[in-house]
């Protein structure tokens, strides 16, 4: 069973994933007609947003605000750096690559279709966003369908005059 805790983030991962998931859609339309229609201009506003979160949660550290949005902004960041895993490793690669992703997603919210290669690597970033996020929920889940009985028998073995 789900603990408090893990159902809260459960939720926050589920709705961010399915988020995600429709961003990702909207993108592989796009990338197969290669044209933008009024329909995907909400789901690439929301993209927008998930860069928005990554750049504002790579300043997380030094403005050290605790808040819901400010822990979005930080698992997005969080979410960008692993799938980006930039090989160098360095603050530039990061922002370069970021700086790619958001120079793609502005042509396509001016309804200009980037090349190819740029719109592969949005498409690509998403994509990995989504599969995290899955992986992730699927660890909660799996971790909370783990009986605890077991566990609870053995203790009481261990210690059976115990309050265990």
């Amino acid at each position: 069973m789900l603990a408090g805790r893990q159902f809260s983030e459960l939720s926050d991962l589920l709705a961010s994933g399915f988020a995600v998931d429709r961003i990702v859609r909207s993108l592989a339309r796009i990338r197969v007609g290669r044209a933008v229609s009024e329909g995907d201009i909400p789901m690439l506003r929301k993209a927008k947003a998930v860069l928005d979160d990554v750049r504002s949660g790579e300043r997380w550290p030094a403005e050290r605000t605790l808040n819901r949005s400010s822990a979005a902004a930080a698992a997005a960041f969080e979410d960008a750096a692993l799938v980006l895993a930039v090989s160098s490793g360095t603050s530039e690669e990061f922002d370069t690559a970021m700086s790619r992703l958001d120079a793609a997603l502005g042509r396509l919210l001016e309804g200009r279709v980037p090349p190819s290669q740029q719109m592969d690597e949005l498409f690509s970033f998403f994509a990995d966003v989504s599969r995290r996020r899955f992986e992730e929920s699927q660890n909660i889940v799996m971790s909370a369908s783990t009986p605890a009985w077991p566990q609870q028998v053995a203790a009481r073995r261990q210690n059976p005059g115990g309050s265990g």
